[in-house]
Order: C-alpha cells, then structure tokens, then sequence
C-alpha cells in the first residue's frame, strides 16, 4: 500500500483566507520586509511565549547570530559547530567569529572532542 506524501493543503484549509488576506495586505502596503506584519506577528508571538519581546528574522542563520549575540558571542570567540549539516554551511560562524568543526563519532553520532 503506497504511502501519501504530505499534503500541506489539508493543515492550511482552515486558514485559507486569512492566508489570502495577509499576503493581500503586504502586497498593497508594499512592506515586504518588516512592516506592520512582522511587528504584529512579533508581538502576537512574544505574547503567545509569554515573553516581553520576540524578534521576526528571515532565516536560521539570523536566528542562530541574533542567539548567539544575545548570549554575548563576538568576534574572537569560538563556536563549534557540527560537522555535518542538513543545508548549506555559512563561510564564517555569526558574529564573525571563528567556526570549527566538532568530530562526530561513527557509533553514537553524537558531537566528540576533536581528535589531535
């Protein structure tokens, strides 16, 4: 019996027009990037969190350097990173400090210390 791929049509059905309308809505204001709807949806999920701010970035790599700058990471400290990664690899670790690649083992693929 074949398996059915994922049918992202059937989860977004309900929310069709809101889809619609928002999409609508940054196409006539123009705001493709922040605006009103990023502000809102900032606030809206800072609320549903609990938290008093929450930050709307484009992807996982500004989520990771907005992390890690909120955290205190800056150039000259170290960030290891996995060795393996399901996407492309940025050139450099956000912000701009020096990456280096962490040795997984073979048994557990689980991050290890380098070996020298």
């Amino acid at each position: 019996m074949p398996v059915p791929l994922f049918d992202p049509t059937s989860p977004q059905a309900p929310l069709r027009a809101d889809i619609r309308a928002a999409v609508h809505r940054v196409l006539d204001n123009g705001h493709f990037v922040l605006g009103p709807e990023v502000k809102a949806f900032e606030t809206e999920f800072a609320a549903y969190l609990g938290a008093g701010h929450a930050i709307g970035v484009a992807n996982g790599t500004e989520a990771i350097t907005v992390a890690l700058r909120a955290l205190g990471v800056g150039p000259g400290d170290e960030v290891v990173v996995p060795s393996f990664t399901s996407g492309p690899r940025p050139r450099r670790s956000p912000p701009r400090a020096p990456r280096r690649s962490s040795a997984t083992s073979t048994r557990t693929r689980c991050a290890s210390p380098p070996r020298p």
